[in-house]
């Protein structure tokens, strides 16, 4: 039987390698990765996009990364990239199921539906309801 990572083994790149060919890589950096990638060398003209909500980064976790990024001199780029959709897309959909039910989740401002779209069904977090 074939595990994933025999799926992938050849596939796989090492700290010398990217060490070598820096720009021709690009990884999604975790934090435990930080000390083995600054001791082989990998680091050397980085640079650092961030693409989630730039509030994090006030968060004790993402000052740590920030301090963490200067000390190694790479710049960081903020890009916020959302999946979340905007009112005037809400409002598409909202329009386009005249009849369905409204009911907000995932944000920070339920009440604002009811204002936004004349319609909208509030339930608390945790709170079971039938659909």
């Amino acid at each position: 039987m074939t595990s994933n990572v025999d799926a992938i083994r050849g596939a796989r790149i090492f700290l010398d390698e990217l060490a070598r060919e820096r720009s021709r890589f690009a990884l999604l950096y975790r934090p435990s990765m930080g000390r083995e990638l600054e001791k082989e060398g990998c680091l050397g003209g980085a640079g650092a996009l961030w693409s989630q909500w730039d509030g994090y980064l006030t968060e004790p976790s993402g000052e740590r990364a920030r301090e963490w990024l200067r000390a190694c001199a790479i710049p960081l780029t903020v890009v916020h990239a959302s999946g979340h959709a905007s009112v005037a897309d809400l409002r598409r959909v909202a329009d386009a199921f005249m009849d369905a039910r409204l009911v907000p989740i995932h944000t920070a401002h339920p009440e604002q539906f009811a204002t936004a779209f004349g319609r909208a069904e509030l339930h608390s977090d945790g709170d079971w309801w039938g659909v």
